[in-house]
């Protein structure tokens, strides 16, 4: 396509002379949508080849003319880029039926957008065998998995106990298993009085903007493309310190799914978070609120126990980690929230059975409240 473009390039002089002064205006203006347009279409085949590094490695394998034992030229290790991949996964995970549809979803896609003399070879382009051919349903899911560990091992990176954290957890039961999800929402305790301010003011601002407004006038026209108003940026940037993180789904087997496997499947959740030879009373301690549904996850915040080291699962080799064995305090210290005149920590004592959340409370319902608002702003923005 790069080679039409500039052939047309080229013709343009004599395509342009053919017609008369008055169309002479509207047509270089076709020409150069049509030569636009083909460029950005080049340019999209040449990214989704995938990594250029990968493909100078193979021409330069073929050039040398190097063959391998059954005759056939070596192909780059990596046939897909990182930047590919990832837009793959990104793409799967809004696509009802998964990684599994997106080579048809794509090729449905291109038969609308697409211009009708290249949407044959397009099409072709997404089939096996071929430079362009999108990721197989294996390869996304593979890389789904790498991706979630990579995101684990961040945050690990990243932990710190001077945080208060919001526990979000539900289940379900997919594909014939039993999973747990959750999310945290964190921020750290030195901004928690911070960004509650600039919330309350965003909320006051935007509700004394909608008060403002005529019914009788479109949205649109008030509020081009719904972006913020420009004293609302700062409030928003503010709220960008809040943190969220979706711990890895946690598959628990047929029939344990009474709230002690569910708390040994969210403790395993936390374990990947929580850096090495940190105990898990420290992570949970910094908890303030558990919200779900009206299943058994609402009672996470009251479930007690004696030392949540106890259960987690032997493989992860956390009982150096227990109550009585570690030499320094279980709960940090807790001088910033005092600072900042935040909530008081409850020390857990390692000789009493405790709660698995002490400072948290729970937050009933409102899991699936929250998530089917979401799901109905999205669908009527979309």
């Amino acid at each position: 396509m790069s080679s039409i473009a500039n052939q047309l390039k080229t013709w343009s002089d004599r395509i342009l002379a053919v017609g008369g002064d008055g169309a002479q205006i509207d047509e270089e203006r076709r020409l150069r949508k049509v030569v636009c347009d083909l460029e950005a279409w080049a340019a999209q085949l040449k990214e989704a080849e995938g990594d250029p590094l990968a493909l100078e490695a193979a021409a330069r394998t073929a050039a040398s003319g190097s063959r391998s034992a059954e005759g056939h030229r070596r192909r780059p290790r990596w046939r897909h880029s990182t930047a590919k991949l990832l837009k793959a996964i990104r793409f799967t995970a809004s696509l009802r039926g998964g990684a599994s549809k997106m080579q048809k979803v794509l090729s449905q896609a291109l038969g609308l957008v697409a211009p009708p003399m290249l949407v044959g070879p397009l099409q072709r382009g997404l089939e096996s065998g071929s430079s362009c051919t999108v990721p197989s349903a294996a390869t996304v899911s593979r890389n789904e998995f790498a991706l979630d560990m990579a995101l684990n091992v961040q945050k690990t990176r990243e932990y710190s106990k001077d945080m208060a954290r919001w526990l979000w957890a539900d289940s379900s039961q997919q594909c014939g298993y039993d999973w747990l999800w959750a999310q945290v929402h964190e921020l750290r305790r030195a901004d928690l009085v911070l960004v509650f301010n600039a919330y309350v003011e965003l909320v006051h601002s935007t509700r004394a903007f909608v008060d403002s407004l005529d019914p009788d006038d479109p949205v649109d026209d008030v509020v081009p493309g719904y972006t913020p108003l420009p004293e609302w940026e700062p409030l928003l940037k503010q709220l960008l310190r809040i943190r969220e993180h979706i711990f890895t789904p946690g598959a628990m087997a047929a029939g344990c799914t009474d709230l002690p496997h569910k708390v040994e499947t969210l403790l395993h959740m936390f374990h990947f978070v929580i850096p090495s030879g940190r105990p898990f009373r420290e992570y949970l301690d910094t908890f303030f609120s558990a919200t779900a549904d009206l299943g058994v996850e609402m009672s996470f915040p009251d479930f007690e126990m004696e030392d949540p080291e106890e259960m987690a699962a032997p493989w992860l080799n956390r009982a150096p980690l227990r109550a009585g064995d570690v030499d320094e305090p279980i709960v940090a210290d807790h001088s910033a929230e005092r600072e900042v005149h935040a909530c008081e920590v409850v020390e857990a004592q390692p000789d009493r059975d405790t709660h698995l959340m002490e400072n948290a409370i729970g937050v009933y319902g409102n899991q699936h409240l929250v998530n089917n608002l979401n799901a109905d702003v999205h669908q009527s923005l979309s």
